[in-house]
């Protein structure tokens, strides 16, 4: 088990912001930390949040690493074309056609 304390300031931002955060990811991440903050063991809040035990843990761990803000973070991932490499032969050959 985690021990995590919260400050009066972050458990308000915390309840704004399980509803209101635009990004669904972080939302589940807050509400998680929400839980957590009215004392629910971990295996409770994994089920009522839909996260895995694992993620219930690095969320936590986030939190006390960094903050609100580190939990906030969200490194999307993004895939790279095999066309990224030809991207100017592309360009200049669609110039070439339209032309």
């Amino acid at each position: 088990m985690i021990k995590v304390v919260f400050s009066d300031q972050d458990l308000k931002t915390i309840d704004y912001e399980r509803f209101h955060h635009p990004i669904p990811r972080v939302q589940r991440r807050i509400e998680v930390l929400w839980l957590k903050s009215q004392g629910l063991p971990h295996k409770q809040i994994a089920k009522i949040s839909g996260a895995c035990d694992n993620a219930v843990t690095k969320y936590l761990r986030l939190y006390r690493q960094g903050g609100l803000d580190e939990i906030r973070k969200v490194n999307f991932r993004r895939p790279q074309s095999e066309l990224e490499k030809y991207s100017d032969s592309i360009e200049l050959g669609f110039r070439l056609f339209k032309s």
